[in-house]
C-alpha cells in the first residue's frame, strides 16, 4: 500500500515541476494521513524531496551545469509560500526589507513578516525561524506591488534622515521593477516624506 501511495505522490509532484513547495494536505487524494506521512518520509530519505519544516516540503531544482547540486529555497520564498498556502496576507518587516534589498549585511536567523492572521513561528532547523507577527495595520496589506512594500518598509526602518545617496540608488533600481499603475496606487499609501523621495527618483 505504501508503495502505491508513494507512487501517486511522486507522480503528482513531478507533474508540477521543480522549485515548488508542497504541504501535507496537498496529498489528501493520494492516501490516508498515516500512509502519506510515511511516503513523504521515504521521499525525503531518497533525497527527492526536502523537508523544510513540519508538514512543508520542497521539490528542488538541481544544478548540474555548474555542479551546484540541490538548490535550496530562500527563507523569503519559503515564508511567502507558507503564507499563500494558508491564505495569510503578509508584509515584510522593516528589518527584513533592509536585508532583502541588500541595504544591510546583518545576517538574519529570524525572517519576520507581518500578517493579518494569527501569529506563528516556523522552525526551519539550525536555529533559523520564520516568524509571522500579527498586526492590525491593514494599510500594509493594501500595496499592489511586493517591491513597493519592501522599499517603503525599508525606508521606514531607516528613517527619513538616513536615506543616503546609495539608498536612493537602490530604491531607483527597485522603482524600475514596478509598473506605473502599481507605483501610482502604492505611493498614496506611503508616508508623505517617502512619497516625495520616491517621486524624485
Amino acid at each position: 500500500m505504501i508503495n502505491g501511495v508513494k507512487n501517486n505522490i511522486k507522480h503528482l509532484i513531478t507533474s508540477k515541476g521543480r522549485a515548488k513547495f508542497w504541504f501535507i494536505d496537498d496529498f489528501i487524494s493520494c492516501g490516508n494521513n498515516s500512509s502519506v506521512r510515511k511516503a513523504l518520509q521515504q521521499l525525503v530519505q531518497e533525497e527527492m524531496l526536502l523537508r523544510i519544516s513540519q508538514g512543508v516540503y520542497y521539490y528542488p531544482k538541481i544544478d548540474r551545469e555548474l555542479g551546484l547540486g540541490v538548490l535550496y529555497p530562500s527563507k523569503e520564498s519559503t515564508a511567502l509560500a507558507i503564507a499563500k498556502h494558508y491564505k495569510m496576507k503578509v508584509a515584510p518587516t522593516g528589518a527584513f526589507a533592509l536585508n532583502a534589498l541588500g541595504l544591510t549585511n546583518q545576517m538574519q536567523t529570524v525572517v519576520a513578516f507581518y500578517t493579518n492572521g494569527r501569529a506563528r513561528q516556523i522552525d526551519l532547523g539550525e536555529n533559523v525561524y520564520i516568524r509571522f507577527l500579527h498586526t492590525s495595520n491593514q494599510l500594509l496589506f493594501e500595496y499592489n506591488s511586493y517591491w513597493m512594500v519592501l522599499a517603503i518598509q525599508a525606508m521606514l526602518e531607516l528613517g527619513e534622515k538616513q536615506i543616503t545617496e546609495s539608498v536612493r540608488n537602490r530604491l531607483a533600481e527597485i522603482k524600475t521593477k514596478v509598473c506605473e499603475r502599481d507605483f501610482t496606487h502604492d505611493l498614496r499609501i506611503a508616508p508623505i516624506w517617502a512619497q516625495e523621495i520616491l517621486r524624485k527618483l
